[in-house]
């Protein structure tokens, strides 16, 4: 598993199956989606701010992203499709373990 690995989350043009995406969500990886060129390169980091409070909010068709590494910090834009109820929560809570705990 990418989590095990130490991945926080996954940027895909699209998710070719939903079970694909569930296993990342029950991870509490995020699933993010990036439209158009793909603006990072390898040993660049993304820095997505605010993210928890996105969750919090539902708010996730447009989230700003930072690409820190070679030069100066470059801005683009994820989204994530929509959640269910207790998707966001299992992400919120960080994996499906700890949502079943809760």
């Amino acid at each position: 598993c990418q989590r095990v690995l130490g991945a926080g989350a996954n940027i895909a043009v699209e998710y070719a199956t939903k079970r694909y995406r569930s296993n990342l969500i029950n991870w509490g990886m995020l699933p993010f989606q990036l439209e158009g060129p793909t603006p990072f390169g390898l040993g660049d980091a993304i820095l997505v701010p605010g993210i928890r409070e996105k969750l919090k909010e539902n708010s996730l068709a447009a989230i700003p992203a930072w690409v820190v590494g070679q030069g100066a910090p470059r801005a683009f834009t994820l989204s994530i499709a929509p959640l269910t109820q207790d998707e966001r929560r299992i992400l919120l809570d960080g994996c499906l373990i700890n949502y079943y705990k809760r």
